[in-house]
């Protein structure tokens, strides 16, 4: 799991394919990953790197800075960044902070559906070292990613309850983890595969026989073990490996729907040669309006087929 989220930092922080903070945009939770580089920019420096509409606040005692609109897994945030630990001896970055918007109070329902559509998209990648209904954490050699729900007051003045994305820089994680030690999983055996690996075409496809007056205009992504991919495309496969498809299929209207689901399948013999198909369901929940509560169910089909 360390290994995970650790590349998938170090890739964001190599290629920078986003900043870690831009305003009134969509993002996957990949996408928005702090890494190295980011935990070492100032403050004055980290606003001139990313250009974007950041406020300057204080956060219990730290200066640290605000964006008000950032969307991650269809869901609109706000943004906090946190420069400096409690001892003192750390000035650049040290946390990132989303907080689901909380302009109108969220009901119960509402809460646990953006805590379910965050967590889903981080199950994607790995399991969490440490798991409650109201908070999963993952630890990793980079970053440590906790989701959690309760009232972060201390952030956006609201005594309301939301949903929080929180990314901590390595420093304070291994302190975190050393106060709290957490049972990590026990590592799955490698299989030996007994067949060569072979390159597989893969078809993607999401279909929808009824969305039930959820929405009309809709947009779907496709990931094979946490890279997007497109509606076709190729992966090459060894019998044993175990991957991970997931599709997110969003309504796009004024206050977006978004749903998400992943399965996990362990490549046999029979696959590779013969080719096999992974079936799941995405279920999109209206969060606003008369419909409010009324749910879309999209199939989602990976067609793997080997090439010749």
């Amino acid at each position: 799991m360390k290994r995970m989220i650790s590349i998938i930092a170090l890739l964001l922080a190599l290629l920078m394919i986003v900043p870690v903070a831009v305003a009134d945009e969509a993002y996957t939770i990949q996408e928005v990953i702090p890494g190295d580089p980011d935990w070492g920019l100032s403050r004055t420096k980290f606003k001139s790197t990313y250009d974007a509409d950041f406020q300057d606040i204080e956060i219990k005692g730290f200066k640290s800075l605000t964006l008000p609109s950032i969307v991650i897994e269809g869901l609109p945030m706000a943004g906090y960044y946190v420069f400096g630990l409690s001892q003192g001896t750390y000035n650049g970055l040290s946390k990132v902070i989303y907080l689901v918007d909380v302009s109108t109070k969220l009901t119960t329902d509402e809460i646990n559906y953006c805590f379910d559509v965050l967590t889903d998209s981080m199950l994607a990648l790995a399991d969490p070292d440490s798991s409650t209904k109201t908070k999963n954490v993952w630890y990793g050699d980079q970053v440590t990613i906790e989701i959690s729900t309760g009232t972060y007051k201390d952030l956006n003045g609201s005594k309301n309850k939301t949903v929080a994305l929180t990314f901590t820089m390595p420093e304070a994680a291994k302190a975190q983890a050393t106060a709290k030690p957490t049972a990590k999983p026990t590592e799955k055996p490698t299989k030996k595969p007994s067949t060569k690996a072979k390159t597989m075409e893969v078809a993607a496809s999401a279909t929808c026989s009824d969305y039930n007056s959820v929405g009309n205009n809709w947009s779907y992504v496709f990931y094979i073990n946490g890279k997007k991919v497109g509606e076709t495309s190729k992966i090459e496969l060894t019998a044993g490996d175990e991957i991970t498809v997931k599709a997110v299929v969003t309504d796009n209207d004024k206050s977006p729907d978004i749903g998400t689901d992943y399965s996990k399948y362990t490549v046999t013999d029979k696959d590779v040669k013969n080719g096999f198909t992974i079936n799941f369901n995405v279920k999109v929940r209206e969060n606003k309006g008369r419909y409010t509560g009324k749910t879309a169910t999209w199939k989602i089909s990976f067609k793997f087929t080997p090439t010749k």
